[in-house]
This record gives structure tokens, C-alpha cells and sequence, in this order.
């Protein structure tokens, strides 16, 4: 009797608090819905050209899209810096602006126009670890 009593009493607290108090504000925790990198980032990755850019590795996604091809796959490359980007198909990089026009499983193919002509590059899997 004495245990329903204290749940009743606790519930009757609880509902006059006001419910817009969010806890996640007040422990200063990140949004997981919002997103951790933003635009800025990938940004800085253009000041670099395309031959000081380190092709990590793929991560792979068995998904396919509306045409059927695959186009969930994404990259992972890093800077001079050491600092890690994950890019997808259709991502701008370097100085040169060269887009990402095929994500496969040991390169890249990267596409940019210079000067009204078409120039397509790889990136080769880097073997160092």
C-alpha cells in the first residue's frame, strides 16, 4: 500500500512539471538528428590538389538505386593534414573540382572540366596503412 502510494504521489509530480524541459539542453549533450559535419569542412578539402589526396579505403552499402546501379558506396580519403572525409558519388574535391563520377572497390574515377575539355583521373587504392 505504502509502494502505491509513493508511485502515485511521484506521478502526480511529474505531471506538474512543465513538459517542454528537455534534459539533453541541460546535460549539453550533440543532437544525434543533426548533422556532425557541416559544409565548411568539406570545403577546406579544395584547397588541395588531387595528387596530395590519400584514398583510404571504400565502405560498401549492397543497396542499389532507382537505375539499379550502385550508388550508396562511399569513400574514405584524407588530407595532408591527416584528416579523414567520407564522400560520396557526385562530391566536388581538390582544387581542380573534380567530381566523383564511380566509386569502386580499389579506386575511384574523378571527372573535371578545365578550359571547355573533360580531364578524368583515379585514385588507386593507397596501400599504406
Amino acid at each position: 500500500m505504502k509502494r502505491r502510494l509513493i508511485i502515485i504521489v511521484f506521478m502526480g509530480l511529474c505531471a506538474l512539471l512543465p513538459c517542454h524541459i528537455n534534459a539533453r539542453d541541460s546535460m549539453n549533450i550533440r543532437d544525434p538528428f543533426q548533422p556532425v559535419i557541416d559544409s565548411s569542412i568539406k570545403k577546406s578539402l579544395s584547397e588541395y590538389p588531387i595528387n596530395s589526396i590519400q584514398f583510404m579505403g571504400v565502405i560498401k552499402n549492397d543497396g542499389f538505386n532507382q537505375s539499379n546501379q550502385r550508388s550508396n558506396n562511399k569513400i574514405v580519403i584524407a588530407d595532408p593534414q591527416h584528416r579523414v572525409y567520407f564522400l560520396k558519388r557526385g562530391d566536388v574535391i581538390c582544387q581542380e573540382h573534380a567530381k566523383i563520377k564511380n566509386i569502386l572497390d580499389d579506386e575511384v574515377l574523378l571527372e573535371w572540366i578545365f578550359q571547355n575539355q573533360i580531364f578524368t583521373d583515379r585514385l588507386k587504392l593507397s596501400k599504406e596503412g
